[in-house]
């Protein structure tokens, strides 16, 4: 049987919250169901995390543990770090820094040296831009989430393919590979939550195994213990307008 990322990249988004760790655990178990079938460490090209620079204390905590998965299953793990902060005491400078010093001679040491992020961490990016954070326009889940793993999955084409997002973009369009896949961690009681943006590029497209496999909120805990996960808590930028007051 062919692995799951045969003829595309495919990457786990792992915002170290319950949900997508529950994603991983499913994962390393092989009972991980994404597009109909069961799915294993062996057909992901990378379990992937963006520190957007404002994240909880007790999410950054959990990093070593999932690295520690990871490396025990044989699956590639990035953090994509923000730049040290005197590079990027301004957007305009990081921009430049990150286009720059293109000089990593890894994928893993570009992750680690904040080369996929384009600005600087959440709070300074908007201090810099004198404005804030918006319910409805969700710009800073772009700018520092999607967009720094997308840099990730060009790199991952380029090794595996020989082939840029925009070249697997022509190629997709021209019916000659399909789409490289993202695995994000919504619960199946979140499903509200799944929206296919118009301008939506070609090259990769969304994929939601929990809601796939009907897994809600309240069935995650015992997977979670499963793999000593169990006091995992809601992840997220600690000043967030969408966290709970608490």
């Amino acid at each position: 049987m062919t692995r799951f990322n045969d003829q595309r990249i495919v990457t786990l988004n792992c915002g170290l919250g319950r949900d997508s760790l529950t994603m991983l655990c499913l994962l390393v178990e092989g009972e991980l169901i994404a597009q109909g079938r069961k799915i294993g460490p062996e057909d992901v090209d990378a379990v992937v995390f963006s520190d957007t620079g404002a994240e909880w204390p007790h999410t950054m905590a959990l990093l070593e543990d999932v690295r520690d998965i990871c490396y025990d299953h044989g699956i590639r793990f990035f953090m994509l770090r923000k730049p040290d902060a005197e590079l990027c005491q301004t957007w305009e400078q990081t921009k430049e820094r990150a286009w720059i010093h293109n000089r990593w001679t890894t994928l893993e040491e570009k992750a680690n040296e904040g080369g996929y992020h384009l600005r600087a961490q959440i709070f300074e990016d908007y201090k810099s831009r004198q404005t804030v954070v918006s319910l409805g326009k969700g710009d800073c889940t772009d700018n520092h989430k999607i967009q720094p793993i997308r840099r990730l999955i060009n790199d991952l084409s380029i090794e595996r393919f020989g082939k840029k997002n925009r070249q697997w973009s022509a190629a997709v369009r021209n019916g000659e590979t399909v789409p490289h896949i993202t695995l994000i961690g919504y619960a199946a009681d979140e499903a509200s939550r799944i929206k296919t943006p118009k301008n939506a590029p070609k090259f990769v497209t969304e994929r939601f195994p929990l809601v796939e496999m009907g897994i809600d909120k309240a069935s995650e805990q015992p997977i979670l213990e499963r793999h000593g996960l169990g006091h995992v808590r809601k992840s997220g930028c600690y000043g967030c307008p969408f966290q709970p007051a608490s």
